[in-house]
């Protein structure tokens, strides 16, 4: 077993860079990881040690105008599974697997609908489903179900609110887990007072929301 721990690039056909990052078995089985949001590759780090115990290659990848990886104008959640794909295709991967979570979930959807042929097996955990369905929000904290109201109906006022609270988690990273932590069931609190996990997690957001001001 070669374990891996790195973070590179590539450039799809279109001339765009993707940004990426490696952990657990050099050797093992492919398994492509979908942040949530915000986040950016470095979070598949999460799952480094269990990666490694069980033979797997997890790539975490930036998503387009995420850290380190090149905008896509116009771009949609199918689009996601052309960069994927040119990304397998770059590391000489034909089959390969999927694990999207939160936000990364829908991303993972794109690709199970867009790209089949290609993948193993397709996880989704606590994604993010369709906002307008009667009460599936309601366990959602206050600022996230308003801000999802004002991005559907006021976006400008929604992007100003964005770049505010962007430049408060980034100060404050460790903020935005204590207000996660106030909605999450009883093993995920447990989980986010691991001094690693909240580290990793932290940095995370903090990297990610330092993109966006810098983007902003």
């Amino acid at each position: 077993m070669m374990s891996i721990k790195s973070q590179n690039n590539i450039n799809l056909p279109d001339g765009r860079r993707l940004c990426f990052a490696e952990y657990g078995d050099r050797q093992g089985r492919p398994v492509f990881y979908f942040q949530g949001f915000p986040g950016l590759c470095l979070e598949a780090r999460l799952a480094e040690k269990i990666s490694l115990s069980t033979n797997v290659r997890l790539i975490g990848i930036d998503r387009p105008c995420d850290g380190l990886s090149n905008f896509r104008s116009g771009r949609t959640f199918i689009d996601w599974a052309d960069d994927v794909a040119g990304l397998a295709n770059a590391l000489g991967i034909y089959r390969f697997s999927i694990l999207g979570v939160s936000g990364g979930g829908s991303y993972a959807a794109a690709c199970a609908c867009i790209i089949p042929h290609r993948l193993d097996a397709v996880g989704i955990v606590c994604p993010m489903g369709p906002v307008d369905v009667p009460g599936l929000m309601q366990n959602k904290p206050w600022a996230y179900r308003r801000g999802l109201r004002l991005a559907g109906r006021l976006p400008g006022i929604a992007i100003d609110l964005h770049s505010f609270s962007a430049f408060i988690f980034r100060k404050y990273p460790r903020l935005m887990l204590s207000i996660l932590s106030e909605k999450v069931a009883a093993p995920d609190k447990i989980a986010l007072q691991d001094t690693e996990l909240e580290k990793i997690l932290s940095t995370s957001f903090r990297d990610a929301y330092d993109f966006m001001l810098y983007l902003m």
